[in-house]
């Protein structure tokens, strides 16, 4: 299953429809949630259904008001039905027509592996996502992924992941999706922050192949590339999944290893997001951990700071 989380840009979306169907793999099933576009994007999708081409079958679904783009993401992924499945946004493609047959043989020859990492470049230059330069199939321990590799060398882009859907609903993975009704009202833009790559890795090993199958869009309109997303989004987008997922696990080591990403990579919140630790605090009842971010984050915040005064005397003494 490829989970497609639509909005407006029938372009882009043509584009991305037309890589899949290039795709050697057969049976595919693309699943389209268009999160109500004002354009219409579902004649796009017609017309791929109409190519009746063999082995693919297309599937749209429209949500009747606005979800946002996680919610609208989490939309797509319920309507999978694969033992596969992978992300792919409206505005990314495939660039080689052997990717999806060459992530499940590696998926279906090693029972342990739950997902395959490749490569992919950002649109519009020669920017690797990840800087995994090593082609060829390398399995990793997951635990072992998450602490050295995930935000760092082998940091992937969505569409270039794929991974056993069956193992990742047998660890409860819908069951972490926020509820909308318990956030409308905060006025934040969430990112799924990779909770489904974390809890994978923690359960099982990973393969990461250095070689680029995917292109990541980014196109000037990109959502990720909005004000909107920079004012509304940021790390708290992130922090409050993550923050789900660590209240959610039972064992130990998992949880220590969620938290240690929650402070390396999102307690750099700002200011504003001060607001939300009552909230915060009130929902998960754990005073401890939820003060040491927003403690760490405002000492990130000032060292910044710090660090920003001392640069701009700096080049006055220089001029």
């Amino acid at each position: 299953s490829i989970a497609i989380p639509a909005y407006n840009n029938p372009e882009l979306l043509d584009r991305t429809l037309h890589s899949i169907i290039c795709q050697k793999y057969r049976p595919v099933e693309v699943i389209i949630s268009d999160d109500n576009s004002p354009r219409d994007i579902e004649f796009v999708v017609n017309k791929y259904i109409a190519l009746g081409t063999a082995g693919i079958t297309f599937k749209y679904f429209r949500n009747s008001q606005n979800l946002s783009f996680y919610w609208n993401t989490c939309a797509a992924f319920l309507y999978c039905s694969g033992t596969y499945a992978m992300y792919m946004h409206h505005d990314d493609y495939f660039v080689d027509d052997n990717c999806l047959a060459d992530c499940i043989s590696i998926l279906d020859a090693n029972k342990n592996v739950n997902i395959v990492v490749t490569n992919s470049i950002v649109e519009g230059s020669l920017m690797k996502m990840m800087y995994w330069s090593h082609e060829g199939w390398h399995v990793v321990n997951g635990i072992k992924y998450l602490n050295e590799y995930l935000y760092s060398i082998a940091h992937p882009s969505y569409s270039s992941v794929i991974f056993n859907r069956q193992v990742l609903e047998s660890l409860g993975y819908s069951k972490q999706f926020l509820l909308q009704s318990d956030y409308n009202s905060l006025n934040i833009h969430f990112d799924e922050a990779f909770v489904f790559i974390i809890l994978l890795c923690l359960n099982g090993d990973i393969v990461i192949n250095g070689k680029v199958y995917t292109v990541r869009g980014s196109p000037s309109d990109s959502y990720s590339r909005s004000n909107e997303w920079a004012v509304m989004g940021g790390s708290i987008g992130g922090l409050i999944p993550l923050l789900n997922l660590y209240f959610h696990v039972t064992k130990a080591e998992s949880r220590k290893i969620i938290l240690d990403i929650i402070y390396k990579i999102y307690a750099n919140l700002r200011p504003r997001d001060l607001r939300l630790l009552p909230f915060l605090l009130d929902k998960y009842s754990n005073i401890r951990v939820i003060l040491t971010i927003f403690i760490l984050s405002i000492f990130i915040n000032f060292l910044s700071n710090v660090r920003r005064i001392f640069s701009l005397k700096r080049l006055k003494y220089i001029f």
